[in-house]
């Protein structure tokens, strides 16, 4: 499931206690939950209106006191969650999510790659895009933000045979928009608030793709969190996608293979050798039969 809330900006201890809250009302009432994904750097949010200084006080080592809560959270209630945070390595700053399995260790990490203008000031880009094989999950990749702007990648975690990928974001419109198809067009109808760009992630890396987002607070942050699929043009699965506005959990199901519809994908990949393309550039003898300079 994802979770949306409004951040208090900066406020780490007010916001765990936001998302403590609602994970404790959800799993009281819900069926057994696998996986939650939070909004990018979760208990932060954004700090593009911060300082180096004020940045780097809000930073924390990978397994500091922000681990030290998602780590009980995932314990006590048995279930493996993604998070954001702004790491610190070596005096080095990062955009970094945190994959911390059912009993509480830390299984994965993932460094924001893509970088927009705002985090270069205080950001060192990651330098890897891995997948993580997480029993009882399958293999889980992980993006950060307008990282799905780039789809190379996402089609890096789909060669690498991810069957999922987490993506915490904190999205206001900056980029895509709202899904403006025909609803004749697709077999079953896109959820109100599906954004393009990451149905798109999830179709082109044949990949099922959580996205978890902020709703409100100044940045006017657009939730529609939800679970983006492999195919829902035809019908094979339907997208499940939350409110612009609510504070929620959006929970779903589903399988992460579908072996009658899913494609082989190093099959796919051995249609790619070279050999089997043209030459995009071709030399050419052209009489363009242009006038002779005078």
């Amino acid at each position: 499931m994802a979770l949306q809330y409004s951040p208090k900006l900066s406020d780490k201890k007010t916001n765990q206690k936001k998302v403590s809250k609602l994970i404790e009302e959800e799993v009281s009432t819900s069926k057994e939950t696998d996986l939650i994904v939070l909004p990018e750097l979760s208990f932060t949010g954004p700090v593009t209106d911060k300082g180096i200084n004020s940045i780097y006080s809000l930073s924390e080592k990978d397994q500091g006191n922000t681990y030290q809560f998602i780590s009980q959270l995932a314990k006590k209630h048995n279930i493996n969650i993604v998070y954001g945070m702004i790491e610190r390595e070596n005096d080095q700053l990062y955009n970094s999510a945190i994959l911390v399995n059912e009993n509480g260790e830390i299984k994965g990490k993932y460094r924001k790659t893509h970088l927009d203008r705002n985090e270069k000031r205080w950001a060192t880009p990651g330098s890897s895009l891995p997948v993580f094989d997480i029993e009882g999950l399958g293999k889980v990749g992980l993006l950060i933000g307008d990282d799905v702007r780039f789809p190379e990648a996402s089609g890096v975690l789909s060669v690498k045979r991810a069957d999922m990928i987490a993506v915490p974001v904190s999205w206001s419109g900056e980029y895509s928009g709202n899904m403006e198809i025909n609803k004749n067009i697709s077999e079953n109808q896109y959820p109100a608030h599906s954004v393009v760009l990451w149905d798109a992630v999830a179709i082109g890396a044949q990949a099922y793709t959580i996205f978890a987002n902020f709703v409100g607070s100044e940045h006017e942050f657009k939730g529609s969190s939800g679970l983006y699929t492999l195919d829902p043009l035809y019908g094979l699965d339907q997208p499940v996608i939350g409110s612009s506005t609510d504070e929620e959990v959006v929970p779903f199901e589903f399988n992460t293979i579908q072996a009658e519809h899913w494609f082989n994908q190093e099959k796919l990949l051995q249609s790619r050798h070279p050999v089997y393309y043209d030459s995009l550039i071709r030399k050419q003898n052209i009489n363009y039969n242009l006038p002779e300079a005078k």
